[in-house]
C-alpha cells in the first residue's frame, strides 16, 4: 500500500479545519440567539456555552495544526470582564493534558494562551464527589 500523496493530506486537513470552523459556527449561533448580541445570555438560558467553546477551541488547535486526542471542557464558575470561563483539558497524548480556559467575547473565542490575563490557574471544576456505602 502506498501513502496518501502530501496534497492528499493536506485537503483532508483542510477539510476537517472547515468541519470543525463549521461545528463552532453552529454551537455559536445558540449561544447568539439566547440574547440580542450578549454572550452570556445563552448561559442562563441553557447549556450551549461550554459546547461552543469546545468546538472553537478545537478548530483554534486544527488550524495551528496541533495533534491531540481528545478536549473535555467544563465551566468553572469564574468569570473574566464579566463573561463565564470554560476550562478545556487538551490530551496531546501520553501523558502530556494542557488546560486552556476560554471565554467568548464579540463572537470569539479567548484562550488564556493567547491573553494570559484570563486565569487558568488549577481547580476542581468538574470533580463529582462519589460516596460508596459498606453495604
Amino acid at each position: 500500500m502506498t501513502p496518501a500523496p502530501p496534497r492528499g493530506r493536506r485537503a483532508a486537513a483542510a477539510l476537517a479545519t472547515i468541519l470543525a470552523l463549521s461545528a463552532g459556527a453552529i454551537a455559536l449561533t445558540h449561544v447568539r440567539s439566547a440574547g440580542p448580541g450578549d454572550d452570556r445570555a445563552g448561559v442562563t438560558a441553557g447549556h450551549t456555552l461550554v459546547p461552543a467553546v469546545r468546538s472553537m477551541l478545537v478548530a483554534q488547535l486544527h488550524a495551528e495544526r496541533l495533534s491531540f486526542r481528545d478536549v473535555v471542557c467544563v465551566r468553572n464558575g469564574r468569570m473574566y470582564r464579566g463573561h463565564p470561563v470554560v476550562r478545556c483539558n487538551v490530551n496531546f497524548g501520553d501523558p502530556h493534558i494542557e488546560a486552556y480556559c476560554g471565554v467568548l467575547m464579540q463572537g470569539r473565542l479567548i484562550t488564556n494562551h493567547r491573553n494570559p490575563s484570563i486565569s487558568c490557574r488549577p481547580d476542581e471544576a468538574g470533580r463529582q464527589v462519589q460516596i460508596f456505602s459498606s453495604r
